[in-house]
């Protein structure tokens, strides 16, 4: 059986990139993980797939591992996203790359949405100073970003919430989401959502793992429908699954699968 969202959906954390570098991807995870996928990487593919499973909107978020791909990988995911249904594109940048402001100026004149920055696999703390350029350019154009900042799978001694949090101290208006609940230290990442309002946590990855007993319903209006796909290793259906398990009613579900997305990402 199908899991359907219950309201129309935006996903905030999908993975769609040119075909080269989508199989690149999920070599290295299966590589480094062991994990193995069946979901569609093509886009139009990739498209039915959610829609069938009440997700109209989805964010794609691209990211950089090493200086010089950002500018060409910000131009596929602006011609992709302007042609194809739902999609909603991001952009990268890394923090080693030249002219940052030139190459995301560029991609935000292109149509492109917000920032994806994963420090884990950038190897990169979230209080580079590097990355301050960004934060502030963000800033000054209200903007989203959506960041990797937790210690799974993987800790590369750079993320966590001790490093997220001297970040959000000095920019607490920045309006940012963390991706995966901050796993492995979901719970950290929740206080830190209490005290700074303009975070944000998505659910990415986590459908495997229970969301009870964790205080969601106290941040109900920063909690954001992810899934991570196309790379997950189970069912679609199963992160919708955990966020109907908590009972939170009609109005705080339409909140975390559609209503929270569009205030994040200032949708109309």
């Amino acid at each position: 059986m199908t899991i359907r969202t219950p309201f129309p959906a935006i996903d905030v954390h999908t993975h769609l990139f040119p075909e080269r570098l989508a199989n690149a991807v999920r070599r290295a995870l299966t590589r480094m993980y062991g994990w193995s996928f069946d979901l569609p990487t093509d886009p139009i593919e990739f498209f039915d797939f959610v829609r069938q499973r009440g997700t109209e909107r989805f964010c794609m978020l691209p990211y950089a591992h090493k200086a010089g791909m950002a500018r060409s990988l910000n131009e596929w995911m602006a011609n992709t996203a302007r042609t194809l249904p739902g999609a909603i594109g991001f952009a990268c940048i890394n923090q080693d790359d030249d002219e940052k402001e030139s190459i995301l100026t560029d991609a935000f004149d292109a149509g492109l949405h917000g920032i994806k920055l994963h420090y884990q696999v950038q190897n990169v703390a979230p209080n580079d100073e590097r990355l301050y350029p960004v934060y502030e350019l963000m800033l000054d154009l209200d903007l989203p970003l959506v960041v990797h900042a937790g210690k799974g799978p993987t800790d590369n001694g750079l993320v966590g919430a001790e490093r997220f949090r001297l970040l959000m101290e000095r920019y607490p208006a920045l309006r940012v989401c963390v991706a995966h609940l901050g796993a492995p230290e979901r719970e950290a990442f929740i206080v830190m959502a209490n005290e700074f309002p303009a975070l944000y946590l998505d659910t990415s990855g986590m459908g495997n793992r229970s969301f009870a007993g964790l205080g969601l319903e106290d941040i109900a209006d920063r909690v954001l429908f992810g899934s991570d796909a196309p790379n997950i290793g189970f069912d679609y259906g199963l992160t919708i699954e955990r966020i109907l398990d908590l009972e939170l009613g009609d109005d705080i579900e339409r909140k975390i699968f559609r209503d929270n997305a569009k205030a994040f990402l200032k949708l109309d």
